[in-house]
């Protein structure tokens, strides 16, 4: 089992985060014009977008990561999410491990907004990137967090 490397996750990130632009925009719009022509106020309009981008990164990585233990990024990299032992990650992981991932890079940063800017990076760095750099195998502080290593895969998508 080889770790997966930092290129390749980085690489498999970027589109990822492609990837669920497109659907949480497409998802988003679809609500909102349905939201609109129920009548829903204002208020009610402006949560659509956070609470989609919650469930959709949740969704996303839950679903991909357990089944084909890939996300479009991953395959496309070469690049599966496995247990410390090798073994699928399955259902219950992958739902702990998108959901941990949504609190790191959703719910983090708002919870920072009254922080010095500084701080809010420091404590950003240290959480999520620097522990890909420290720790052998890299791993995110949501992958400690679910006991989950992402490793070179044999299948990859052209």
């Amino acid at each position: 089992m080889q770790a997966a490397p930092l290129v390749a996750r980085a690489l498999a990130a970027v589109l990822d985060a492609l990837a669920l632009a497109i659907l949480v925009v497409v998802v988003s719009l679809v609500l909102s014009v349905l939201a609109g022509m129920a009548g829903a106020g204002e208020r009610e309009l402006e949560a659509i977008g956070p609470t989609v981008l919650l469930a959709g990164m949740i969704g996303y990585f839950a679903v991909l990561e357990a089944g084909p233990r890939s996300t479009l990024g991953k395959q496309r990299m070469g690049l599966a999410v496995v247990d410390r032992a090798g073994a699928p990650v399955g259902r219950h992981r992958a739902f702990a491990r998108a959901t941990a991932r949504a609190v790191l890079l959703v719910a983090l940063p708002n919870l920072a907004r009254g922080w010095v800017p500084v701080e809010a990076a420091l404590l950003w760095v240290i959480l999520v990137v620097g522990m890909v750099v420290v720790l052998k195998p890299p791993r995110t502080l949501y992958d400690c967090l679910t006991g989950c290593v992402v490793i070179k895969s044999s299948q990859r998508t052209a």
